[in-house]
C-alpha cells in the first residue's frame, strides 16, 4: 500500500482570498489598494506592502491606503538610513528565514530611542511588523504587514499562518514579476518600432533592457557596467549618474549631452516609469530615450511615396536626401548621374511645394521611419 503525501498546511482562507485578489491586482494595477487592505487584515495587520530589496524600489511598490501613506512620508523625508527593518530584515530573509518578526529586527530599546519609530511609525499606528521572504530569481522580496503597539506583536498563531501563506505569495510573486517583465519588453519593442532608441532602468539602476537601435550604441559612449548603465568619457559619466538618480527618486533632470571623441553627441533623455509599469511592482524605473546626432535616420519609402504622391525613383533619392547626403554621394550611392539627382531634385520640389532643398529637407524629417519600410 502507497504511502499519502502529508497535505501542506494552507493559509486562512481569509489569507489565500486575499492573495488571489493580489493575483488578479498584478492584471488590473488600479485594484491593488484592496487587494493589499484584504491583506492585511487577513494577516492581522492595519496596513501591507510588497516590495523587492532596495531602497529604490520604496519609491512605488503596491500598498494598501494606509500604509501607502506612511510609505509616502518614509519616502520624502529621508528615513531610510535609520531603516532597521530594511538593514537587518534582508539579512535574515537572504539567509533563508520564511517570517521576519518586528522584535528580528529591533529591541523595545531601540524603538524608544528611535526617531523614525516615534516620529513616523508611531505617528501612523505601524510601531510593529511581520513579513513573509522570498527570493524570486535571485532577487529578495517582502510581503510586510503592520499594527501598533495598541495591537501588540503578532502572536504565533498569526506568525504561522504568515509562513503557510509563504508558498502562495511566492507563486504570486513570480507570476508578478513575469507579467511586468512581459509589459517593459513590449514598451521597449514598441519603441525599436518608432525607431526611438530606449534603455529600461529597473528601480535600483540596473539596464532591465534595451531596444536594438541603442544597444548599438554600446561600446562608443556607453558601456554597461556590473549591470549599470555608464558614460565611456568620465566628465559625462558624472550627470549620467545625476540624471539616473534623478529619474528614479521622480524629480524632475535635465538631458545629458554625451560627448564622442571626434564626433557628434548622444543626447539622453529619462522619463520616470508610471503607471502600470510602476504598480506591477516598480520593476521598471526609467526609460532613457537616446538621440543620436551622429546617426543619419532612415526615411520609410513606402509613407513618404503614400504621402507625396512620389516614384518609386524619387522616394529612394528623398529618402537619401533625408539623411542629409549631398547630390553627389546620392548619385554615387544610387549609381545615377549627377545630372539626373539634379532633376529629381526639382520633381520633389515642385510635388511637394518646397521653396528649396533646405525646406524639402525639413519635410521629409517629419516622415522619418515610423515602422518597417
Amino acid at each position: 500500500m502507497s504511502a499519502r503525501a502529508t497535505p501542506r498546511p494552507r493559509a486562512s482562507p481569509a489569507a489565500e482570498a486575499a492573495i488571489a485578489q493580489c493575483c488578479d491586482a498584478v492584471l488590473a494595477p488600479n485594484i491593488w489598494p484592496q487587494a493589499l487592505e484584504a491583506l492585511a487584515q487577513a494577516f492581522g495587520g492595519i496596513g501591507a506592502c510588497i516590495h523587492p530589496k532596495g531602497v529604490g524600489s520604496r519609491l512605488a511598490p503596491p500598498a494598501s491606503p494606509k500604509y501607502a501613506d506612511l510609505l509616502r512620508e518614509f519616502v520624502s523625508n529621508g528615513w531610510a538610513s535609520h531603516d532597521l527593518r530594511s538593514q537587518r530584515g534582508w539579512r535574515i530573509v537572504e539567509a533563508g528565514a520564511s517570517v521576519v518578526r518586528e522584535d528580528d529586527v529591533s529591541t523595545p530599546q531601540e524603538r524608544r530611542a528611535s526617531p523614525l519609530y516615534q516620529e513616523l511609525f508611531a505617528a501612523h499606528d505601524m510601531t510593529l511588523f511581520a513579513g513573509v521572504g522570498t527570493m524570486i530569481d535571485g532577487q529578495p522580496w517582502a510581503v510586510n504587514a503592520v499594527r501598533g503597539d495598541r495591537q501588540g506583536p503578532f502572536d504565533k498563531r498569526e506568525l504561522a499562518n504568515l509562513r503557510r501563506a509563504r508558498p502562495a505569495l511566492g507563486q504570486m510573486l513570480r507570476f508578478a514579476t513575469r507579467a511586468s517583465g512581459a509589459a517593459a519588453a513590449s514598451a521597449v519593442a514598441a519603441l525599436e518600432a518608432a525607431a526611438q532608441p530606449a534603455i529600461l532602468l529597473d528601480w535600483h539602476g540596473r539596464v532591465a533592457a534595451a531596444s536594438g537601435s541603442a544597444t548599438a550604441l554600446f561600446g562608443d559612449r556607453l558601456d554597461v557596467r556590473g549591470g549599470r548603465l555608464a558614460a565611456r568619457l568620465p566628465q559625462t559619466d558624472a550627470p549620467l549618474q545625476a540624471l539616473i538618480g534623478a529619474v528614479l527618486r521622480g524629480e524632475p533632470a535635465d538631458p545629458v549631452v554625451a560627448q564622442r571623441e571626434g564626433g557628434r553627441p548622444l543626447i539622453i533623455e529619462a522619463i520616470p516609469v508610471r503607471g502600470v509599469l510602476a504598480d506591477m511592482f516598480g520593476v521598471a524605473g526609467a526609460y532613457l530615450m537616446l538621440t543620436d546626432l551622429a546617426a543619419r535616420p532612415a526615411l520609410n519609402q513606402s509613407l513618404v511615396r503614400a504621402a507625396l504622391g512620389l516614384t518609386p525613383r524619387e522616394a529612394e533619392v528623398a529618402a537619401a536626401l533625408a539623411t542629409g547626403r549631398s547630390t553627389e554621394e546620392i548619385a554615387e550611392g544610387l549609381h545615377l548621374r549627377l545630372s539626373s539627382v539634379r532633376q529629381i531634385i526639382k520633381s520633389l520640389l515642385a510635388k511637394t511645394g518646397a521653396s528649396g532643398q533646405v525646406e524639402l529637407v525639413a519635410l521629409l524629417s517629419r516622415l522619418r521611419r515610423s515602422g518597417p519600410d
